[in-house]
């Protein structure tokens, strides 16, 4: 049997973290139901990454204890914080299934779109990204993130979903791609728009974080646009 063929009967769930012991707990509380209606449902044996990019907190502690009772759980904690961008590379990097759905764990994007996502994976789409219809955040950075977009569009050949965020599915010859790109500053929501494949988006209503605070910030929306326009 090749490695491909072991592919097939896997779905990888990829979860980076930083600075989120309050929420994962309640996440894979959420998550689990989904996990198990993936595997009677559609038959794939499921994986669950979750990469600690050097949380300052005890989220990496908390989540070797509860892999002990969700054991699809993989962790990997890194030595430094490595960016957001490059986590999410290196978590593709090391996916084993046939198609991997990316999710943060504040339960802002709901868990139980993942069965959504891999219907229309299953209709042929190589790309299914979540399409915010509304979401619980500021003036200011609602203002700032629509801006940010805007401006990526009008400096980028291919235009990328306004509404769209990581929260997606992308097919294992998307992954493949992504794990040979060799930039240090990588900017993924552009560089998979471009890449051309078919893809669609399902709309859904964004909720608050449960708990905690997002480590994203109005800076770090200048800081990545000044990137992105540098590219």
């Amino acid at each position: 049997m090749t490695i491909m063929d072991n592919r097939t009967k896997k779905f990888t769930i990829l979860v980076p973290v930083y600075n989120e012991s309050a929420t994962v707990t309640p996440f894979l509380e959420r998550l689990d139901p989904v996990v198990i209606q993936i595997q009677e449902y559609y038959g794939f044996e499921v994986e669950v990454i979750f990469t600690d990019n050097c949380s300052q907190d005890d989220t990496y502690e908390k989540l070797t204890k509860l892999s002990e009772d969700f054991p699809y759980i993989k962790l990997y904690r890194f030595s430094q914080n490595v960016g957001f961008q490059r986590s999410i590379i290196t978590g593709y990097s090391m996916a084993q299934g046939i198609a991997c759905t990316q999710i943060d764990c504040d339960l802002e994007d709901p868990p139980e779109l993942i069965l959504s996502f891999i219907e229309k994976w299953l209709e042929g789409y190589k790309v299914v990204y979540g399409e915010r219809r509304s979401r619980k955040e500021s003036w200011a950075m609602r203002k700032t993130r629509g801006l940010f977009y805007r401006t990526v569009n009008f400096l980028s050949d291919c235009a990328m979903p306004l509404h769209a965020g990581d929260f997606r599915l992308i097919d294992r010859r998307v992954i493949d791609i992504i794990c040979q790109v060799n930039d240090a500053e990588p900017y993924l929501r552009g560089l998979i728009a471009n890449l051309g494949f078919k893809q669609i988006g399902i709309p859904y209503d964004r909720s608050a974080r449960i708990a905690g605070k997002s480590s994203f910030s109005l800076s770090s929306y200048f800081s990545l646009a000044t990137e992105v326009i540098l590219q």
